[in-house]
């Protein structure tokens, strides 16, 4: 996961405004960040607070424009500007920023075309109204998640590569405290799928505007799948997501941890499992005649249930189930014809457990994409489970 330190250069911010409002300030904070570990900065030169005011595009860029000439050439880590104009995101993108963090909430053209010139990438932000907004929603969770959809469709025929969206909910602009504390338990689900998502809670309303609150809502959003926590405090944020890191890595693992050297002691299950998927297989089955006489194309699903503790430790083939074998036998057990693909999936099982001894048990899945039915379907499949006997 990687940190986003903030830096506003503005006077009027609402948890640091007019502290690094100097352009010596300003890029004497950037390097601070960096050096407590921060994986990019984001820079802005307006404030996007509730009751805030906005400024032209050249009263934004006279305040960006020295940090950004102080910072070129000398700094390490990549920097994000903050900004809703298109003309403001182009010359700093010309001074070496890398990123358009975008709060306006609108997938707009000449924005658009600004990041596509420079191969920047560009962070939208769900904004239903600005910080000052409360409107209602039905399922705020659903909404959420269908606007940054949108929004990433609309980037996407726009030019910009989808590896270079980045997809923030927008926690405190256009949503109530109720709203955020809704999306802040169901990032999960906000998420979307092959994006990077964004998350900024640093001192905003929903955790009080204090250090502690954000440090929770900041492993909420940890927990919840968040790729970027944009934050205030970058030290603080990085030791409680690698804390938070050690706890999902506890799960995942089934760890136990220990006051040993070690800090985790893992308990394998006692079968491992090998999964095939979307084997594509010519055959002749079915019952109707021209099933068995033209033959047809089936997917095969394969999960093998093995020991797979000493091929974990040795790294040696002999030691694990060789699923490329698997494969060729199944195939051959699958092609003899037959009228049901019930009875095609039980000869595919019975043959992998009588070739493979150190299988224990095989579930075996046959989908029918083409099954003779007057009828618009998406997938008709069997799916059969055996295990050997001891």
């Amino acid at each position: 996961m990687k940190i986003m330190g903030i830096l506003n250069v503005t006077p009027d911010s609402f948890s640091d405004g007019g502290k690094y409002f100097s352009p010596e300030d300003a890029i004497a904070r950037a390097f601070e960040l960096e050096r407590d570990g921060a994986d990019v900065i984001d820079i802005g030169g307006q404030s996007t607070r509730p009751g805030c005011g906005v400024i032209s595009p050249e009263e934004e860029w006279g305040r960006l424009r020295p940090v950004l000439e102080g910072l070129r050439g000398r700094f390490g880590i990549p920097i994000s500007i903050d900004t809703f104009y298109p003309r403001v995101a182009e010359e700093a993108l010309g001074l070496g920023a890398g990123i358009v963090n975008d709060v306006s909430g609108i997938v707009s053209e000449e924005m658009a075309g600004v990041v596509r010139r420079y191969d920047a990438s560009w962070v939208l932000m769900h904004n239903n109204g600005g910080a000052d907004a409360q409107p209602q929603y039905g399922d705020v969770v659903g909404e959420v998640r269908g606007a940054l959809e949108q929004m990433a469709r609309q980037a996407m025929a726009l030019g910009i590569p989808k590896e270079r969206l980045w997809l923030d909910p927008g926690i405190g602009f256009g949503k109530s405290r109720e709203d955020d504390l809704r999306l802040l338990a169901n990032l999960e689900r906000v998420k979307v799928p092959g994006f990077q998502m964004l998350v900024g809670v640093s001192r905003k309303r929903v955790t009080g505007g204090t250090g502690t609150g954000t440090i929770a809502a900041q492993m909420a959003a940890h927990m919840g799948g968040a790729d970027v926590l944009r934050t205030h405090d970058v030290a603080q944020a990085r030791q409680a997501a690698s804390f938070a890191a050690e706890i999902s890595h506890a799960i995942s693992c089934d760890c136990v941890l220990t006051n040993d050297v070690n800090p985790c002691k893992i308990e394998r299950p006692q079968m491992e499992r090998i999964r095939i998927a979307g084997m594509e297989l010519y055959a002749y089955h079915g019952v109707n005649p021209e099933e068995r006489a033209h033959g047809q194309v089936f997917l095969l699903d394969m999960l093998l249930e093995a020991d797979l503790a000493k091929a974990c430790g040795s790294d040696n083939l002999e030691d694990t189930v060789n699923y490329a074998q698997v494969m060729k036998l199944a195939a051959r057990a699958f092609a003899q014809p037959c009228s049901l693909i019930e009875r095609a999936a039980e000869m595919t099982a019975q043959a992998v457990l009588e070739g493979f001894p150190a299988v224990a048990a095989v579930t075996v899945r046959v989908h029918k994409p083409d099954a003779p039915v007057k009828m618009t379907f998406e997938d008709i499949s069997i799916e059969i489970h055996r295990r050997r006997s001891v």
